[in-house]
Parts: C-alpha cells; sequence; structure tokens
C-alpha cells in the first residue's frame, strides 16, 4: 500500500509547472489576430471550413492558409509576417 501511494504522489507531483504554455511572439507581436491587420481580414472574410497556422519555414515565421472543405480544391497559401 505504502509503494502505491509514494507511486501516485510522483506520478501527480512530477507534471507540476509543466502544463504552463509560453507564448512567444510571433511576426514581432505577441497576440497575432489582434495586431495583425492583414490577418484580422483575412479571417473576417474565411469561409466555415477555411483555417490559419503558423508554422517556421527557413528560419521565418509563416502563416498558412488551408481548406478542409470535402466539396472544393483549393491551392495551399502561406503568408510571410507582411501578409
Amino acid at each position: 500500500m505504502k509503494i502505491r501511494i509514494f507511486v501516485l504522489a510522483m506520478i501527480l507531483f512530477a507534471c507540476e509547472g509543466h502544463n504552463k504554455i509560453e507564448m512567444l511572439p510571433i511576426c514581432k507581436v505577441h497576440t497575432p489576430l489582434e495586431e495583425l491587420i492583414w490577418l484580422q481580414d483575412f479571417i473576417k472574410k474565411s469561409g466555415e471550413y477555411e483555417y490559419y497556422m503558423t508554422a517556421k519555414y527557413k528560419g521565418n515565421r509563416v502563416f498558412y492558409y488551408g481548406d478542409c472543405n470535402p466539396l472544393v480544391n483549393y491551392q495551399s497559401v502561406v503568408y510571410n509576417c507582411k501578409g
């Protein structure tokens, strides 16, 4: 019984402090959805199946446009920080 309590305590305390995600600046801003006007405009015009993600490409931050609508063909587009 003591071993079970010890193992349970180790599991619970081993993960403490690791659930906080640190947001790194993207395009020299901390809130791109609020600070990048061109991104706001794209998102306002986006449809129900469209999405934007951020990634690192050749050492630079980029925004990737995607569409998961099964009824349309689309071209993937990658935008830099300036849109």
